[in-house]
């Protein structure tokens, strides 16, 4: 992708990648998340409740071994801004429902990069928004 990329474009992107991504994160395997981040040793990172997980296979084991199975999901918001290097940054935020636990309210952010016309995750963020005052 030599060309500029648009707000517009980049708005298409992240809505496609988005609802991609969660469906195949709610509805499972897992496993099947792979595609989404870079196939190498630690190019791509997530920090899932703080902690920082580098790599592909990495990420993917740390997704497939979290401790609930069902997810109910509502996204309220997808922010989406380019970036200098042409890639995209996301910021979700929304409600979420794991097994029969109560609904928790969820930031997540991607940053994704293309590479030979196919987007990666380099970083994701993700955290349940639970306050303990």
């Amino acid at each position: 992708m030599g060309d500029k990329l648009t707000n517009e474009q980049a708005k298409e992107i992240a809505n496609a990648f988005v609802q991609a991504y969660y469906n195949f994160f709610d509805n499972g395997p897992r496993e099947n998340l792979s595609h989404f981040y870079v196939p190498d040793s630690e190019t791509s990172q997530m920090a899932f409740e703080g902690n920082l997980v580098k790599g592909q296979q990495a990420i993917v084991e740390k997704l497939k071994n979290l401790s609930f199975q069902k997810v109910s999901r509502m996204v309220t918001a997808v922010d989406t801004q380019t970036t200098v290097e042409n890639g995209i940054m996301i910021q979700i935020i929304g409600r979420l429902q794991t097994d029969n636990d109560p609904a928790h309210s969820f930031t997540q952010s991607f940053y994704l990069r293309n590479s030979n016309n196919t987007w990666f995750i380099l970083n994701e963020s993700f955290r349940l928004l639970v306050h303990n005052i």
